[in-house]
């Protein structure tokens, strides 16, 4: 198979993920602002993760073609397993948050009980899952387009890693502000 076509395939699965992942975290995080979600908003949330599953499978069939064009090459760079385990991430990510946590944050919703502890604890738990998703998903696409670099394996997901904190800190920094001006806007006046 012709090389520059798999390639050209690979970055067109990355784009449909990277851009459902993209929209769909938007979304997330807008909605989970007051927990509010009509029914519409609930349906789109659904459709854009069907797409970043679609752009998971097709990034993993063309990879994997990829691949094989030159084992001993990728086999030789730190790009390579650091982009597989961030893969991996991102797929584990996307099962947890669109299997496990978007059924539960929207029956909190549909429920009508957005300010009860546990509609609190799922929504701090979909900030750091969508904190997991960007991060994870810039990571990947960005080591898919450095040509190589000097940075080791470990080096590589150490970085990985520090973003990833930084980024689940700072989406619960927010979460934590929105929870308060909810408090107050919810609070009789004196």
């Amino acid at each position: 198979m012709n090389v520059d076509f798999l390639a050209l395939f690979h970055v067109f699965s990355l784009i449909i993920g990277l851009g459902g992942a993209t929209f769909s975290d938007l979304l997330l995080f807008h909605f989970l602002k007051d927990l509010k979600v009509n029914e519409k908003e609930a349906e789109i949330m659904e459709f854009m993760g069907k797409m970043v599953f679609i752009g998971v499978g097709l990034a993993a069939v063309s990879g994997g073609l990829l691949f094989s064009t030159d084992t001993a090459k990728y086999l030789a760079s730190s790009k390579f397993p650091a982009k597989m385990v961030i893969f991996g991430v991102i797929f584990l990510n996307g099962v947890a948050l669109h299997k496990y946590m978007m059924p539960r944050l929207l029956h909190v919703v549909f429920s009508n009980e957005p300010s009860s502890k546990d509609s609190l604890t799922i929504r701090r738990r979909a900030f750091i899952f969508g904190a997991i998703s960007v991060v994870s998903w810039y990571s990947a696409f960005f080591l898919g387009f450095v040509k190589s670099t000097v940075l080791s394996v470990s080096q590589i997901l150490l970085c990985y890693l520090a973003l990833l904190v930084v980024a689940i800190a700072g989406s619960l920094t927010v979460e934590r502000i929105l929870e308060q001006a909810g408090k107050k806007g919810t609070q009789a006046p004196d």
